[in-house]
């Protein structure tokens, strides 16, 4: 499957892309604290409820994770490989489009995986299907230079696979294997426990008709063995929350809160 073999990203994943990716704010709060934190005086005999999903995760022993979405959304697309190209800064990571809905669990599995190219001066993103790459590489024209764009595949061990730029001017190459890309996106994500389960969360623009929607917004879900499942923005609520399945089957929630997502789970 695309997601094994790029296995973020997360990213995505998922995904794992240092170089100065700063870490989402979290805050983990026990049962008690939650009230505590939850109820907030706002004028004289007046208080603030709690938001549901800090009730549900005082009553259940659980532990919440508040995750900033501004400082979030899109971190990843610039936590890869950093190179200059044709007079250019320009970035490499990887994204995931939605996947196939899977009922059971109330998320989305199988994402196809994407290498994300981000020039700057570009309002956009260019998107490369990671299959692709392997049969097809690409040329890219960027700044004022022409360049290569291929996956060097390592069949005994894929994440050392290799993702290159080669500039066709001068035959000098740039390159990250998949576990440094990994390792980079990886530190972009925000961090949460579910069931003993480590997991990163990633948020940005969904990965529509080749190229980033800033219209639909996605939440993308990786896992320490490097498997992926998302989940639509628009499929969690605020002012209530609402319950998915990770991959292995551990239970979590997932509500909005102003620009605030709240993660609660039995760590």
């Amino acid at each position: 499957m695309a997601h094994r073999l790029f296995a973020p990203l997360a990213l995505l994943v998922l995904p794992a892309l240092a170089f100065g990716a700063p870490s989402a704010e979290t805050l983990t709060m026990n049962a008690d604290a939650q009230f505590g934190a939850a109820f907030g005086l706002t004028g004289a005999f007046h208080f603030t409820p709690p938001p549901q999903a800090a009730l549900q995760a005082a009553a259940f022993n659980q532990s919440v994770v508040s995750v900033d979405l501004p400082s979030l959304l899109n971190r990843n697309l610039k936590a890869g490989l950093q190179a200059n190209l044709g007079g250019k800064s320009v970035w490499l990571s990887g994204v995931f489009d939605r996947g196939t809905f899977d009922g059971g669990k109330n998320v989305f599995v199988d994402p196809t995986a994407f290498v994300s190219v981000s020039v700057e001066g570009e309002p956009g993103v260019r998107l490369y299907g990671v299959m692709d790459l392997l049969t097809s590489p690409q040329i890219l024209t960027i700044g004022s230079g022409q360049f290569k764009l291929k996956l060097s595949p390592d069949i005994t061990d894929q994440f050392a696979s290799e993702i290159i730029v080669i500039n066709l001017a001068d035959n000098h190459k740039d390159r990250i294997t998949l576990r440094d890309l990994l390792s980079a996106v990886g530190n972009a994500g925000a961090s949460f426990s579910a069931g003993g389960q480590s997991l990163k969360v990633f948020y940005y623009d969904e990965v529509k008709n080749g190229g980033m929607d800033s219209s639909s917004r996605l939440f993308v879900f990786s896992s320490g063995d490097a498997r992926v499942f998302t989940i639509p923005e628009g499929s969690v609520p605020s002012g209530k929350s609402a319950s998915f399945q990770t991959l292995d089957g551990k239970s979590f929630s997932l509500q909005r809160v102003g620009d605030k997502l709240l993660i609660s789970a039995q760590p």
